[in-house]
């Protein structure tokens, strides 16, 4: 069953590559100008590409500790997209904003390994493994988000059907004054 259009938002509408949000969701982005830029993404690839620069630069290895990272900095970002995606925590900007930088280094540190030995499973295993878990985690919530959709408007329609039978019953029903009693017999 379609759902029924959202409320019309007077938001001039940005490119994609900067908010990959619709202008209802552009309480995830941040305002440029005129302009909306996915919160996420403006934490994410700065840090990202910072990390990836020093340890470019400074010619660190990417082995211990640094892969032990991209798979711990993530956890946290990753738990609470799955937590609000399944209705368990409400959307924050900041607690977005924390997250995603302290995920943002294991990212630099899997691109920076990929960079070095293209699609090493050193680092493609933590990047597919938790983007999988988000993707995974996104698609129910958008099945159960619809289905809750759904029930409400099947409810909605329901008590509608009630209330007017309801009606119907009371303006068919002679008028009884307060007090009396339709059983006994006048007298």
């Amino acid at each position: 069953m379609p759902s029924a259009p959202g409320p019309r938002v007077s938001v001039r509408q940005s490119p994609l590559w900067m908010a990959h949000h619709w202008p209802e969701h552009y309480d995830r982005c941040t305002s440029l100008g005129r302009f909306h830029v996915c919160r996420r993404c403006l934490v994410l690839y700065p840090l990202t590409f910072a990390t990836v620069l020093g340890l470019v630069v400074f010619d660190v290895p990417v082995t211990g500790a640094r892969v032990a990272a991209m798979w711990v900095l993530p956890l946290p970002m990753v738990a609470e997209w799955v937590a609000e995606h399944a209705g368990l925590a409400a959307y924050s900007a900041r607690r977005q904003a924390l997250l995603v930088a302290i995920a943002a280094p294991a990212l630099g540190i899997a691109l920076t390994a990929h960079l070095r030995d293209p699609f090493t499973p050193i680092a493609g295993a933590p990047v597919v493994l938790y983007a999988a878990i988000c993707a995974l985690s996104a698609v129910i919530g958008t099945i159960r988000s619809h289905e809750d959709l759904e029930w409400e408007q099947h409810h909605d329609r329901d008590e509608h059907a009630r209330r007017e039978a309801l009606a119907s019953l009371l303006a068919d029903s002679p008028a009884t004054p307060p007090g009396s009693d339709r059983t006994s017999p006048p007298g």
